[in-house]
């Protein structure tokens, strides 16, 4: 029994394809953004990318988030996601337990991330689709930003951000470049008899 490639999928023998295969997308973002107590703010808003067919998948999430205010900063972060470009379905929020830990007052010397893993099953799809994914923020008190400044500690250099010179030694002089990220990978996994 013959198997080929073509661009719809793997087809084994005459009859049957399978619509199957592996993907990673990696959406880099480095715009900032603010927050704040009275409204949510949108922020890293990834493309619509294509998948295959009852696709599974995980998408991880890095981005670097700051509070103006000490005392009880922190903030809570909400995921959507949409299939071909249609309405945004709400994941829920975080909660302020779970950011607080990673939002630090920036006048304390700490500026942190956030980062979240996330695992969809979009196994009841039976055709190729598309889907998105954003996350949105509410600070918990007081002001923030998201992505934005976010590596700067003290006099514009960071002690969690490194330079790299030729010989590989490293300096704690991180600069700015903060830079939010969201890649999502997974798996195909049509079955077609």
């Amino acid at each position: 029994m013959a198997t080929t490639v073509d661009g719809e999928g793997y087809q084994i023998g005459s009859n049957n394809k399978i619509y199957s295969g592996p993907f990673m997308y990696n959406h880099r973002d480095g715009s900032g953004w603010g927050m704040n107590t009275g409204s949510w703010s949108q922020t890293i808003t990834t493309p619509d990318w294509g998948c295959p067919m009852r696709s599974v998948g995980t998408l991880y999430c890095y981005i670097p988030v700051r509070n103006d205010g000490g005392s009880w900063g922190g903030a809570r972060a909400r995921l959507y996601y949409r299939i071909n470009s249609g309405s945004w379905e709400d994941c829920g929020n975080s909660g302020y337990s779970q950011t607080d830990t990673v939002m630090a007052y920036n006048g304390g010397g700490r500026i942190d991330t956030q980062t979240s893993v996330f695992n969809f099953d979009f196994s009841d799809y039976t055709s190729n689709f598309t889907v998105a994914f954003r996350m949105d923020y509410l600070t918990h008190n007081g002001n923030g930003g998201v992505n934005s400044s976010c590596d700067v500690t003290t006099g514009g250099d960071s002690t969690y951000t490194y330079n790299y010179d030729a010989s590989g030694n490293r300096s704690a002089v991180g600069g700015n470049y903060s830079v939010a990220h969201m890649i999502w990978l997974g798996q195909g996994n049509a079955d077609i008899a």
